[in-house]
């Protein structure tokens, strides 16, 4: 029996070295995605929340997506009620390093060139259904793009001449006749104008929340904004091309404001000094500051008074600030806080 243990003990390695050789790997089981998370986004509005429809799992160029396809999104995406001008927020599972917006108007069967890329979508003017086109991007790698389906409110009679870019303001004049002085076409391309005529009867029935009590009439826009309004051609003409300087003034127990507005329709700047009223300011380290209007603020935070209590900041705008509307400083200091109403002291031409 001896002379058999040895090709035994060869043939048992032989079948071991064998088996380790030939037996497949195993396959490794692939980890889930970390930069596109299969739960759907969802849309954020006034009236609630609704989950977006997926459209393209890896992302696509927009100008290949056949309109069969965006028919069809159109048909099983769910209807988000809108208001005009309304900021739609989009949450996601994971978020993504870049979101672009795209409009599609169903029944052109198109989309609109008009494209928005933010955190927050602004809805434009025009009241009615139409898709939105979602293009999520995630920076480790990644694409998706959503659709969901919004039907903007109708509520002012105005709505639709306004210009669904929310940085072009919309000059809207309202005249009996085609014979009347014609506007100038924005060189920047920072206004949109629009020419209404007809009887005075037949405008204030078309147009009842502007009034047009007398005609001509001319108003400015920036979306629902209404920042201008006039009988005056030249006033008008002045509005939209010569630069305004506004400058305010304010005062508490603690601080004086002076804030020189420059702007010309579109752009501008506002200029800030502000002083200390107290003792050794610069010891208290960085402080901030914010400016708030009828419809906008401005916050800067990182200031430092120098040697004097004093500080200088130069912002700018691209939003008009209007002389009748109200203007609020707030400085939050060492633990502290104060809110200082300002008043419009003069108005250089």
């Amino acid at each position: 029996m001896k002379k058999y243990i040895l090709p035994a003990v060869i043939l048992l390695i032989s079948i071991l070295f064998i088996n380790q050789v030939t037996e497949p790997p195993k396959k490794e089981t692939p980890a889930a995605s970390a930069t596109k998370p299969d739960n759907l986004p969802s849309i954020m509005s006034n009236s609630g929340s609704e989950e977006v429809f997926l459209l393209e799992k890896e992302g696509a160029d927009l100008r290949s997506i056949s309109k069969e396809k965006l028919a069809s999104a159109m048909e099983q995406a769910e209807t988000i009620s809108v208001m005009p001008w309304e900021r739609l927020a989009i949450t996601y599972p994971i978020y993504p390093s870049k979101v672009t917006f795209t409009e599609y108007a169903p029944e052109e069967g198109m989309m609109i060139d008009y494209e928005q890329e933010d955190d927050l979508y602004i809805i434009p003017a025009a009241p009615g259904i139409r898709g939105l086109i979602i293009t999520a991007e995630w920076a480790q790698g990644g694409k998706a793009t959503y659709f969901a389906k919004i039907d903007v409110q109708s509520i002012y009679s105005y709505q639709e001449m306004i210009s669904p870019n929310p940085e072009i303001f919309s000059v809207i004049a309202f005249s009996e006749t085609e014979n009347h002085p014609e506007i100038p076409p924005s060189i920047d391309g920072i206004y949109s104008v629009q020419m209404v005529t007809g009887s005075q009867e037949e405008l204030q029935r078309d147009f009842p929340d502007l009034g047009l009590a007398a005609l001509p009439a001319f108003f400015v826009f920036q979306t629902s904004d209404m920042i201008f309004e006039t009988h005056k051609y030249d006033q008008l003409i002045s509005f939209l091309t010569k630069k305004e300087v506004l400058v305010y003034e304010g005062e508490s127990e603690n601080w004086k404001i002076t804030l020189t507005v420059e702007q010309k329709l579109g752009n501008g700047s506002f200029e800030t000094q502000l002083s200390y009223k107290g003792k050794s300011g610069d010891k208290f380290g960085q402080f901030e500051t914010t400016v708030n209007g009828q419809s906008w603020s401005a916050g800067e935070g990182g200031h430092q008074l120098d040697e004097n209590n004093h500080v200088t900041s130069i912002n700018t705008i691209n939003w008009a600030i209007s002389k009748t509307e109200k203007v609020n400083y707030i400085v939050k200091w060492d633990g502290k806080e104060e809110t200082i109403p300002l008043s419009l002291k003069e108005d250089h031409k």
